[in-house]
């Protein structure tokens, strides 16, 4: 995460821990960062930042006993909730696109806790969810579709 100055300039906000894959708002100005380890050989937890006190705060690592190493895509539902992919539990970047359906949609929620969404899915990517809140929609780029879970 850096800030990027009007002379174009940067600034470093706090430390790597991954490559960030994807983020999102709160509501109270968080930013939720998806990171994507597999890039570096590294985990992909899934982290909210705080760009008042520049802290990193990590909300997950694992999720239904599967390490994370590809968070990808977080979105944000109005009740706080958090869904991510991982797209891939590939050991190396190089395989993660060869039609392996090794991914997962999970969610945490504000409590804490999380849970495995859906599973079996061809590199699970873009995240959106519906107007009413009632369904996830997820893009599988390996499969080249588009799937819906209903979620509420």
């Amino acid at each position: 995460m850096v800030q990027i100055h009007g002379d174009a300039s940067f600034t470093e906000l706090g430390t790597k821990t991954g490559a960030t894959n994807g983020i999102n708002a709160t509501k109270d100005g968080k930013i939720i960062i998806a990171n994507f380890g597999i890039y570096d050989g590294v985990a992909g937890p899934l982290e909210s930042f705080d760009p008042i006190t520049q802290t990193r705060e990590i909300l997950a690592t694992e999720v239904g006993g599967r390490t994370l190493t590809a968070s990808n895509y977080p979105i944000i539902d109005n009740f706080g909730n958090i869904y991510c992919a991982n797209s891939t539990s590939a050991p190396v970047w190089m395989n993660a696109l060869d039609g392996r359906d090794d991914g997962f949609i999970y969610v945490v929620r504000p409590d804490g806790s999380s849970q495995i969404l859906a599973e079996n899915l061809c590199f699970p990517n873009g995240l959106a969810l519906s107007a009413d809140g009632k369904y996830l929609y997820c893009c599988q780029t390996s499969a080249c579709n588009i799937m819906r879970f209903e979620i509420a």
